[in-house]
């Protein structure tokens, strides 16, 4: 993975792509990425049960994400090349407690969301933005890296697996009327 990136950095010299934590400077930037992130979701569900558009409150998602990143229970880091916001994640950390009954205790990283510009995917962005999340939870001592992919994007779930993430879990949804 490593080489993976560092080759990525040399043959794409020319972009000088930083990873750093999420400043109040970032905010309007982050909103649109938190915007865009949810309508693409949205639109990839047949359902349609995530709110777009006018629906979506990204203001008020983000103003959560900035409170919680502020209590230090939520982590948010932005790419960006001078100046210019390419993509985000966040993450949190979920602590299993011994008195859980079907879990052993643990400590896991769970990255809730990644967005990089549709300008910008397939050039390593991607990959910068969740290795500086896994690298921030290692160093807070979990033991797992967890994410979610709605079942629909097929592109981002090939890219998890290419990182190195494993189908864990597969969550089942019927609708009501929907019979066979």
């Amino acid at each position: 993975m490593k080489l993976e990136l560092l080759g990525f950095l040399i043959y794409h010299c020319h972009m000088q792509v930083a990873v750093r934590e999420y400043n109040d400077n970032d905010q309007e930037a982050f909103i649109e990425c938190i915007a865009q992130l949810q309508d693409h979701d949205g639109l990839l569900d047949p359902l349609q049960r995530a709110r777009t558009g006018k629906d979506f409150n990204a203001e008020a998602y983000v103003r959560h994400c900035i409170e919680q990143h502020r209590k230090k229970k939520e982590m948010i880091y932005i790419a960006e090349e001078s100046g210019v916001v390419l993509g985000c994640i966040t993450g949190i950390i979920h602590t299993i407690s011994d008195d859980h009954l079907e879990r052993y205790p643990s400590k896991d990283g769970v990255i809730q969301e990644v967005f990089i510009h549709p300008d910008y995917r397939k050039q390593g962005v991607g990959a910068m933005l969740i290795q500086k999340m896994e690298e921030y939870f290692w160093s807070q001592d979990c033991s797992t890296v967890k994410l979610d992919c709605f079942a629909k994007n097929q592109k981002a779930h090939a890219f998890y697996k290419k990182l190195g993430y494993e189908d864990r879990r597969i969550i089942m949804l019927k609708s009501r009327g929907n019979t066979c």
